[in-house]
């Protein structure tokens, strides 16, 4: 195959995922090596990928702002890539780590991963979130009503604005 993952160059199945174990960050590469699916999904399911790279990234993206911020050729090579049991298992720990931001990247996945919709589970509901939170009713009624509550962004003395943080 004469590919190269992070520079250093493999010719196995086994070179790739010792590779892979070694430098998971470098695992995004694998999109540009045209490497068989069933490798990068042997890839994928490795603990240094699950525990470094998910965690790390699309985690920690979807819990700050509530999209996946990745790039769409990423997430088309992901959804071609990965098995319908993979997709749904990343749905289901973005969901875990961010429960309360599902209304936001939701819409997102679903068009990301359309050819896997139909096997993504449905939302949960408020009170399903408010249970996970561990709220009472009145603590989750004050919660809801604070997110569905229009804000106006300060951008500066006298200076207000209803669009997007500008940057």
């Amino acid at each position: 195959m004469g590919n190269k993952f992070n520079g250093r160059p493999m010719q196995t199945k086994g070179e790739y995922l010792a590779l892979v174990r070694t430098r998971p960050w470098g695992f995004s590469t694998s999109m540009s090596l045209g490497l068989p699916a069933e490798w990068v999904r042997e890839a994928w399911d490795l603990p240094e990928v699950q525990g470094e790279v998910i965690p790390g990234g699309i985690l920690r993206d979807v819990s700050k702002t509530g999209s996946l911020c990745q790039r769409g050729d990423y997430l088309s090579w992901l959804s071609e890539t990965l098995s319908a049991a993979q997709v749904v298992r990343l749905y289901l720990d973005i969901r875990a780590a961010c429960a309360t931001r599902e209304e936001e990247f939701r819409p997102e996945f679903l068009a990301a991963f359309a050819q896997h919709a139909d096997a993504i589970p449905p939302p949960l509901s408020r009170g399903e979130v408010a249970e996970i939170l561990g709220l009472t009713a009145e603590e989750a009624e004050a919660y809801w009503r604070e997110v569905d509550t229009p804000r106006t962004l300060q951008l500066g003395p006298g200076i207000e604005s209803d669009e997007d943080i500008p940057f």
